[in-house]
């Protein structure tokens, strides 16, 4: 059967993995996962503003999907993403005999991530030069995105989110733009249909991107870096402590020249 939350199929070297966007999926998730495959335990790595509800639901529906799971806790914010917080979580799963098909799961509940940082299989932290200098492609079994979490987020945030949202549009898709335009109250307040559809086709044009680029060599994927020029410069020289990582986008968005092509 269909699945209607389904908003694309990312294709990869290694094979394809689901992108799902919908209204309180996450209840569903230890499911889903079954359905792709997951077996053996699983580790939610989450931070400390997430874990409550959301960790704890996530947890609970692998449970009672058959997996165990088990849950770290990082601090919220982009300076988590370090060297120090990474060595930590590695002892952790070694500590807790963690093995090679194990799977680890990290719960995408910003804008941000939903639609940008949680498909196309980039990982990386960030070092005092420049954000996400030290990384890897490590492509993964799905996303699944509940747009309900985002309920519960400030507008601050919610707006940040939203920047990485519509640069896809700004980059492939006008209509989306447009959409913007005619429902920016009805995003602002999460509204629950207009918002899961957006955040769908916003998923969509970024999933159709890295399937023609998956490692950024073929100079396709580079559009998706729209604004991040001077975003990635604002947040490194301000130490990732004054400016969301959306915010600086929507700055670098601006500064950048306009004849960025429409096309893939």
């Amino acid at each position: 059967m269909t699945d209607s939350n389904l908003a694309a199929t990312v294709h990869h070297s290694g094979g394809s993995y689901p992108v799902v966007a919908g209204w309180g999926i996450l209840d569903d998730l230890g499911e889903r996962l079954v359905d792709v495959g997951v077996r053996g335990a699983a580790y939610i790595i989450t931070d400390e503003n997430v874990m409550n509800p959301y960790g704890r639901r996530v947890q609970r529906s692998l449970q009672e999907a058959g997996i165990p799971a088990h849950c770290f806790i990082i601090p919220a914010g982009e300076s988590s993403k370090s060297f120090e917080l990474a060595q930590a979580i590695y002892h952790w799963l070694a500590e807790r005999r963690a093995e090679r098909g194990h799977t680890i799961i990290s719960v995408p509940t910003s804008m941000a991530a939903m639609v940008d940082a949680s498909i196309g299989g980039k990982v990386a932290i960030n070092l005092p030069m420049a954000k996400n200098l030290v990384g890897a492609f490590y492509q993964p079994k799905g996303v699944f995105a509940d747009a309900a979490a985002l309920s519960t987020l400030g507008k601050r945030e919610l707006a940040e989110g939203w920047a990485e949202a519509i640069k896809h549009g700004f980059i492939l898709d006008a209509e989306l733009v447009d959409v913007f335009e005619e429902h920016a109250e009805a995003l602002m307040d999460v509204d629950p249909e207009i918002s899961a559809e957006v955040i769908r086709r916003s998923m969509a044009i970024k999933a159709e991107v890295v399937s023609q680029d998956e490692r950024e060599t073929l100079g396709i994927r580079i559009l998706l870096n729209y604004g991040h020029t001077i975003g990635h410069a604002l947040e490194s020289s301000t130490e990732y402590g004054r400016f969301l990582h959306g915010e600086g986008v929507s700055v670098g968005m601006m500064g950048q020249p306009a004849w960025l092509p429409r096309w893939a």
